[in-house]
């Protein structure tokens, strides 16, 4: 993976869920807290071990959109 790639995994795919995720987190407040959880989870533990940057820029990146 090249880095402007990296950028857009990491800045610009966000920009879309977090819209929908606005409009929907009214009507539905369990089913984005679980998924929230879930992300923080996820991106903790798949941070852990990781020596390259650009992995650990995609966990990051997920522990942070929870």
């Amino acid at each position: 993976m090249i880095w402007p790639q990296a950028l857009i995994l990491i800045t610009v795919q966000k920009i879309a869920p977090m819209s929908l995720l606005s409009y929907y987190i009214v009507e539905q407040a369990t089913l984005v807290t679980v998924a929230a959880i879930i992300s923080a989870v996820v991106g903790a533990i798949g941070g852990l071990n990781q020596t390259l940057l650009r992995k650990l820029l995609a966990y990051s990146s997920i522990n942070h959109i929870a």
